[in-house]
């Protein structure tokens, strides 16, 4: 029997925001480890040599967007669910990252109360979903 992953992944190429962000979640999710990153490339590489349980991804970043960052997932790591974090938030954008395998989206400002729930639905259930 393998043991479920306890590594959640953050890509986002603001320092700041990255701060913010890996603080919040190690604060709402107790028992497991947290790896920030700055980049797509980056996260491909922890993901080739790690089993993560989550990816948290901002969308808008230089080189590879977080919705390219989604798609590789999905095709290399299909059972990593994606939670995307976004200032741009538009339907068309929420629909291309539904398509790309993203189980959660999250439009910048986002109450706590919003990320700490995708992150109960996400990793809740063993990080897979119905549907």
């Amino acid at each position: 029997m393998t043991s479920q992953p306890n590594i959640i992944l953050i890509v986002e190429d603001e320092p700041d925001i990255l701060y913010i962000l890996r603080s919040l979640i190690r604060e709402l999710t107790a028992g497991y480890e947290i790896i920030a990153v700055s980049s797509g490339a980056a996260a491909l590489e922890q993901l080739a040599q790690r089993s993560v349980a989550l990816l948290v991804t901002d969308y808008h970043m230089p080189e590879m967007t977080g919705l390219e960052l989604a798609e590789q997932v999905r095709d290399g790591w299909p059972t990593i669910p994606v939670i995307m974090v976004t200032a741009y938030s538009t339907a068309r954008i929420e629909k291309q990252a539904t398509a790309a395998g993203v189980r959660e989206f999250l439009a910048k400002p986002f109450a706590l109360e919003h990320l700490k729930a995708a992150l109960a639905r996400m990793l809740g259930s063993g990080g897979k979903t119905a549907g």
